[in-house]
């Protein structure tokens, strides 16, 4: 297996981590280098992502959602108030605890900073539990 993780991709993820805080879009940037380092990997650990359908939860300003976008997955975001940069991407405003989709309907459902700020993350792992197919893959 080849590496995922160089030591130029620290220096850009400080560069990123530093800035974010600048305005929206240095955030975006910020969570959207995140997700392309996770896209990679992901890859690496030959997960397919092409045309498979992905949930973000806690989607934020769709940094991860785009990156998984760009990588040919169908993404949906979810946030308790998403902030759409970008148009492509299907945000949805919901409640991660009690997710308005039906059952089995993602392969892949990432939840990249939104752990720890659910009062009850074991709720959390029920609700991705019930909308991830057979051969699911679930990112916290």
């Amino acid at each position: 297996m080849s590496t995922t993780f160089y030591f130029t991709d620290l220096k850009l993820l400080i560069k990123y981590a530093k800035n974010r805080n600048k305005s929206m879009g240095d955030y975006f940037l910020f969570q959207k280098y995140q997700g392309e380092l996770l896209v990679r990997f992901l890859t690496n650990m030959n997960i397919e992502i092409v045309g498979k359908d992905l949930l973000d939860l806690g989607c934020g300003f769709g940094g991860y959602s785009k990156a998984f976008l760009d990588a040919s997955a169908n993404v949906i975001g979810l946030d308790l108030s998403p902030i759409n940069t970008q148009d492509k991407i299907p945000m949805v405003s919901g409640d991660a605890l009690s997710l308005p989709f039906v059952d089995n309907s993602f392969d892949i459902v990432i939840c990249a900073s939104l752990l720890e700020h659910v009062p009850e993350p074991q709720r959390l792992f029920i609700e991705c539990l019930k909308v991830l197919k057979k051969r699911w893959y679930l990112v916290c």
